[in-house]
């Protein structure tokens, strides 16, 4: 068992979840309504719930992906742009 885990698989409200989880009712809608990768949840109505399991792996999985380093873009000069465009203009 983790840190987390209490043993009981359940379904939570954003306000339980808030509880549970010590994340803002703001930043849990975001998770919610993120276009990339959203909290897994159900709907009972127009409510959100969260299975407690699925919250625990989802959070642990976005901490990973926060802490990995981002791709680092190549530096290009000033000279290599300039030829780019005149090489699409050509």
């Amino acid at each position: 068992m983790s840190a987390l885990d209490t043993g009981r698989d359940e379904y939570l409200t954003l306000t339980e979840l808030r509880n549970y989880s010590k994340v803002s009712l703001r930043q849990l809608t975001r998770f919610l309504s993120r276009p990339v990768d959203p909290l897994p949840h159900v709907r009972n109505g127009r409510r959100p719930l969260v299975l407690r399991s699925t919250f625990d792996r989802w959070i642990s999985e976005e901490s990973r992906r926060q802490l990995s380093p981002a791709p680092v873009a190549r530096a290009r000069s000033f000279r290599d742009l300039m030829s780019e465009v005149k090489a699409r203009r050509a």
